[in-house]
């Protein structure tokens, strides 16, 4: 299962084993926490709940699921990030895996809780997928992640659409540990305010360099050059770094590039957008960049690679490395 359905089932029922995997480290903490709160129920963690170590044996493990709950209740095992699973496993502790995991008591939850995600094709992971309940943690989709960032402001009494949603997703990414930091300080500087409002994702600015090379972008596109290059001076001028400043412009344009030659080929936006995977960022590529010709993006991007391979040979500072690169890929005909 994935870990919406995990969080949505935990409330009703728990299940007598999970294995937590994936990348997305930050729910799978939260999730860890969520089912701990399940299971104990309020009962004392002293009695009831063991964590166990990496450099575990299984039989050590096995002995620690085989204890019953003190004065009724569930009881807990974590076993924690299990150095076992990072090689294959004898035919021995295969055979002990699957009676640990076929046998356990009603009254017991194991939690297999591994960093990462383990090597699939082993055979102690085909033991874990038909006898535990495998609960993925993977980077969220763009979608996935704008109705993460609705349902944060909702569980904190605001309101926010989706197009607003979706442009802080475009600025920070899908990572949810960065996301739940952001969208914090947006929250905070609303005061008493109920409508998250575009205007409020300012806030962002100075903690996150992609939003404000997003905006700075958008002045060019909408063909204010004065305020654009305003906004990269603003930038230099804060002493943000000019390799940052580069790397988002880069992917902004490698972004139009990929959208351009999907539509020179006679796809309309639709297809495009399905075709370079979907997703917010995906659409705003597509419509952004009918803003700029296919020469004015090669340019732009061949502007780049001079402008780091200038500074890194001495030959530009940064910032006049930035400057050059930026004016090469904005500053001019547009179709």
């Amino acid at each position: 299962m994935d870990h919406l359905t995990f969080f949505k089932d935990i409330k009703g029922r728990v299940l007598r084993s999970y294995v937590f995997l994936g990348s997305e480290e930050f729910v799978k903490e939260k999730a860890m926490h969520e089912l701990k709160g399940q299971v104990l129920n309020g009962a004392n963690e002293d009695f009831n709940l063991q964590i166990i170590g990496e450099d575990a044996e299984l039989s050590a493990v096995y002995e620690a699921v085989s204890t019953l709950p003190f004065m009724g209740g569930m009881r807990l095992v974590i076993w924690n990030n299990p150095k076992v699973f990072t090689k294959e496993m004898g035919e021995g502790d295969l055979n002990m895996l699957k009676e640990m995991l076929v046998t356990l008591h009603d009254a017991v939850c194991l939690l297999i809780f591994i960093k990462g995600a383990p090597d699939k094709r082993r055979k102690y992971y085909k033991v874990l997928k038909e006898e535990s309940n495998i609960v993925e943690f993977n980077s969220l989709s763009d979608f996935e992640a704008a109705r993460w960032v609705g349902s944060y402001f909702k569980r904190n009494g605001k309101e926010i659409e989706l197009p607003v949603a979706e442009e802080i997703v475009a600025a920070i990414g899908t990572s949810v540990m960065d996301l739940n930091n952001e969208v914090g300080k947006i929250r905070a500087a609303m005061g008493e305010r109920n409508k998250v409002e575009k205007q409020d994702l300012k806030v962002l600015s100075g903690s996150n360099i992609s939003f404000d090379v997003f905006e700075m972008i958008n002045c060019f596109l909408r063909r204010d050059s004065e305020k654009g290059m305003g906004e990269l001076y603003r930038l230099l001028k804060r002493g943000d770094s000019g390799f940052m400043i580069l790397g988002a412009v880069a992917s902004k344009l490698r972004g139009y590039y990929q959208a351009k030659v999907f539509l020179n080929s006679g796809m309309n936006k639709a297809k495009a957008v399905e075709a370079m995977g979907g997703g917010y960022g995906a659409k705003r590529a597509v419509n952004e960049c009918e803003s700029l010709s296919m020469e004015q993006i090669k340019r732009g991007i061949d502007a780049l690679e001079y402008a780091d391979y200038a500074v890194k040979n001495g030959l530009l500072s940064e910032g006049a490395a930035v400057e050059y690169a930026v004016a090469s890929a904005f500053l001019s005909e547009t179709n």
